[in-house]
């Protein structure tokens, strides 16, 4: 994602700012971060109406590189692995369904849509699934099972378009907010 800078702005800022050394990049350094931070939380506001998933999971996900004087360039970056099935809603939630209390495991990763695992379990607070392979034993046969990691989800046909939108408004809008505290004697 990337956020385009209006030439036609642009052009009103320098004009603006010229009798001020170093006002344009001030201006465009604020208008940055302002615009990633809304980024991220956007972001962290529509992957839980898509995916069930906390909102401060996503959140922490992400890290915010703000852009200095020198280069105007900002970074925000969602990285993770993919999330194990524990991490989601899951039926039951506590304790374990082996041995006399086996029952299936039910688990939400997008909302709405809920699936039973036929070979998994809980155990120790983590979901597993047995995998048959012949000659071997079940027990020597386990994987946790993972989803989507959040950066797969924050890329979501749904949700990058508005998160890119949402920055772009925030940085046009900072943009002209801070030309206009800088002519007004801001610092």
């Amino acid at each position: 994602m990337h956020v385009e800078v209006d030439r036609k702005q642009l052009d009103r800022a320098i004009s603006l700012l010229k009798h001020l050394p170093g006002g344009v990049q001030k201006a465009s350094k604020r208008a940055i971060g302002a615009a990633l931070t809304a980024g991220r939380t956007r972001a962290a506001r529509e992957v839980p109406k898509i995916y069930a998933i906390n909102k401060d999971m996503v959140k922490a996900s992400f890290s915010v590189r703000k852009s200095a004087n020198n280069a105007l360039v900002g970074e925000l970056t969602s990285r993770g692995p993919g999330l194990p099935y524990s991490a989601f809603p899951h039926e039951p939630d506590s304790g374990d369904t082996t041995g006399r209390k086996r029952t299936q495991i039910r688990v939400t990763i997008k909302k709405g849509n809920t699936f039973g695992m036929r070979t998994g379990f809980r155990y120790n607070g983590n979901i597993l699934r047995r995998i048959p392979v012949k000659h071997s034993g079940w027990d020597k046969n386990l994987e946790i099972p993972y989803s989507v990691s959040i950066p797969q989800m924050v890329g979501n046909a749904q949700i990058a378009p508005q998160v890119q939108e949402r920055m772009q408004e925030q940085f046009e809008k900072r943009l002209d907010n801070q030309v206009n505290h800088l002519l007004n004697g801001g610092k």
